[in-house]
């Protein structure tokens, strides 16, 4: 595991205005509470802005991946966006720092909608030359994602390198001749792009964990080269989704017992 990107922004950050400490990129985290429940694994951080969180609980007998947001605005000043009062409950994944974008043909996760309507995202944190540049925030969403119904409820979402389901935050993914658009803008209209079309383009793209300016992002906290997000800076309803499996590449994540 890289460690180089983050260790210069402190291995404990308080973030400002949400009410509460963020301890990420520690080397040790302990294995459970003090109230005998398990805490996030190792390498996955609670980023979580507001009134939101993203935990570890147990449902009857088997421990999952919670996000959930709280109903209602919060006090402006913890998001890049300075006057944002939303929710986000957002998971950082550190596993993956500095990896080949290449590296991400497949990505799946079985989710389980328990209460409210927003749906979960997938976030990337993209070097286009995987050369410590201002990363692009590729941004999926899982009603764009193949689905297929599983047990109690639950949801495997699914993506290829080749499914178009990502856009970009703030900025399109461009060209190297900056003449057409690889990944649109999220909020563009422009359709959605893919990773194989980046990859093409830059083969040596990775994605990295750092700090991100995003204006939907935790200010002044470093975030995970790997996102999975609930709710965002103008949400202000109460969501909550479980999550029992993550799939990346090669890697699978399912005892959040660890």
């Amino acid at each position: 595991m890289k460690w180089i990107v983050v260790l210069s922004l402190l291995a404990v950050t308080g973030l400002a205005g949400c009410g509460r400490s963020n301890s990420i990129y520690e080397d040790k985290q302990p294995a459970v509470t003090t109230d005998g429940l398990s805490t996030l694994p190792k390498g996955f951080y609670n980023t979580s802005v507001n009134s939101a969180i993203a935990d570890v609980t147990k449902v009857k007998t088997k421990s999952v991946l919670r996000l959930k947001t709280w109903k209602g605005a919060s006090d402006a000043g913890a998001f890049n966006d300075p006057n944002a009062k939303g929710n986000l409950a957002l998971v950082s994944i550190t596993l993956f720092d500095e990896e080949k974008v290449s590296d991400f043909s497949d990505l799946s996760f079985e989710a389980k909608q328990v209460k409210g309507t927003r749906p979960l995202d997938l976030y990337l944190q993209v070097d286009l030359k995987c050369d410590f540049t201002t990363p692009y925030v590729l941004h999926a969403m899982s009603v764009d994602m193949s689905s297929s119904a599983k047990t109690d409820g639950y949801r495997k979402y699914s993506i290829s390198s080749a499914d178009d389901v990502w856009t970009s935050h703030g900025v399109p993914v461009m060209d190297a001749g900056s003449v057409n658009e690889i990944i649109p803008e999220t909020d563009s209209g422009n359709g959605l792009g893919n990773l194989d079309d980046l990859i093409a383009e830059y083969p040596d793209a990775c994605v990295r964990n750092t700090q991100s300016y995003d204006q939907g992002f935790p200010y002044a906290l470093p975030t995970g080269a790997v996102m999975f997000g609930l709710g965002d800076k103008d949400e202000v309803d109460l969501n909550e989704v479980t999550v029992r499996k993550i799939s990346i590449g090669s890697e699978v994540f399912s005892d959040w017992e660890q």
